[in-house]
């Protein structure tokens, strides 16, 4: 039996096996390199590889197309394979090529596997795809020889949204999620409610933090997901950005109530300092210096911002058959939020 990428790449639709040699070729295609700044022959020697390994194409997109690569940026590629069939083998493929990479080369890599029918259409039909704007700066690092057309189904149907208004519903997606764990995170949790049973205020005030860094991310989540929904329901695209100030821009004035919430001079957490939680989440370094007592102003604060942005947004959709059941979720947690915000925190 091969290895879990060896098999994953023969239930990829493109009628060849990968061999363990093969695999082994493309290992000995780069010696690993030292860390630094990562450029276009970087992302070749990844190319060639994947190439090996079964990709019809490799592309590069993000700093290190654009030049602008920095020490310490990640390589951002794009593997494209004949067909990948139903896609279920995408995940694994993914993984795969990305454990691949780091024996390639000592550079964090972020790979995104596709093939030829999804590609296609997602680029040139879905122009608020996420394909569709890397693909206008994405630059060509490998590519194999021979097409194989005979194994290809381009009628079939692709993995990602297949036009405009099914990627916006993606989106609207994101924001009940976002907004659902809003209001799972403004109740006390168990961490809290063990440290307040054993008597450690230490420990309870830790956990309430903690409870209050997720509310103040996950409202940045639903807020930037709703500026986005908007963006893709009118063909723009949101591109790989979480600036709300760059979004609210590119929100055209039938919608532009979808910002007010957000853009409120009232308010005291300003857009940009709203768009830093994005990265505050995983990135501890990076969260603004608060005390407890200014994080649960903050929270409270982002919460509603979230919460009326996202009952500004469903009313965009109201009369949408297709968007029933997210417009209903959204509305309920919309309503559960208002509840808990009414009164003071657990």
């Amino acid at each position: 039996m091969g290895s879990v990428l060896t098999r994953g790449l023969e239930t990829a639709g493109s009628g060849t096996l990968v061999s363990e040699a093969a695999v082994t070729e493309a290992v000995e295609l780069a010696s690993p390199v030292e860390w630094g700044v990562p450029g276009l022959e970087d992302a070749r020697r990844l190319g060639e590889g994947f190439v090996v390994l079964g990709a019809i194409e490799v592309l590069v997109f993000g700093s290190v197309a654009r030049g602008e690569a920095v020490d310490g940026s990640d390589i951002d590629l794009v593997a494209v394979f004949d067909d990948l069939g139903d896609y279920r083998c995408r995940p694994d493929l993914e993984r795969c090529l990305v454990k691949r990479a780091g024996e390639l080369l000592d550079f964090e890599v972020d790979v995104w596997v596709t093939d030829r029918p999804e590609w296609a259409r997602r680029t040139t039909v879905v122009s608020s795809s996420l394909e569709a704007a890397i693909a206008d700066e994405a630059v060509l690092v490998a590519v194999r020889g021979q097409c194989n057309d005979t194994d290809v189904d381009w009628g079939k149907e692709i993995g990602m949204p297949p036009d405009n208004r099914a990627e916006a519903l993606s989106r609207l997606e994101d924001v009940r999620n976002a907004l659902s764990r809003v209001e799972d995170r403004l109740d006390e949790g168990p961490r809290e409610q063990r440290a307040a049973s054993v008597g450690s205020a230490r420990r309870h005030s830790e956990a309430r933090y903690e409870r209050m860094v997720d509310v103040c991310v996950h409202s940045q989540k639903a807020i930037e997901s709703a500026m986005k929904t908007v963006v893709c329901l009118v063909g723009g695209s949101p591109e790989r950005i979480h600036s709300l100030d760059r979004l609210a821009a590119r929100i055209p004035s039938p919608y532009r109530d979808v910002t007010k919430p957000a853009t409120d001079p009232a308010n005291k957490t300003t857009l940009e300092e709203i768009s830093l939680w994005h990265r505050a989440g995983p990135y501890s370094d990076e969260r603004p210096d608060l005390t407890l007592a200014q994080i649960e102003v903050t929270a409270a604060e982002l919460a509603r911002i979230a919460r009326d942005t996202a009952e500004t947004l469903v009313r965009h959709f109201e009369a949408a058959d297709d968007a029933r059941t997210l417009i209903a979720d959204i509305a309920d947690t919309v309503g559960t939020v208002r509840v808990v915000l009414a009164n003071p925190y657990n």
